[in-house]
């Protein structure tokens, strides 16, 4: 409802820039290192955090608000 209402320049879907290709559905267990990302499925390892930290930094929109806060 909150991507429909704000559009996807506002509003970021954090399940699906885990997900394999966009897919929230698909979930990768470990990263590109072999790293474990996550012990139970909902909390993230040190490497978890850092794959996810990652992939939201490269958001255009967090790539734009980090440009702004930068200023």
């Amino acid at each position: 409802m909150l991507a429909n209402t704000f559009g996807s320049s506002l509003f970021v879907e954090i399940q699906a820039l885990i997900g394999s290709d966009g897919a929230a559905e698909q979930y990768p267990i470990f990263d590109e290192k072999g790293a474990l990302l996550s012990h139970d499925g909902s909390h993230l390892t040190q490497a978890g955090a850092r794959f996810v930290g990652y992939r939201h930094a490269t958001v255009p929109s967090v790539l734009q608000l980090s440009a702004t806060a930068a200023q």
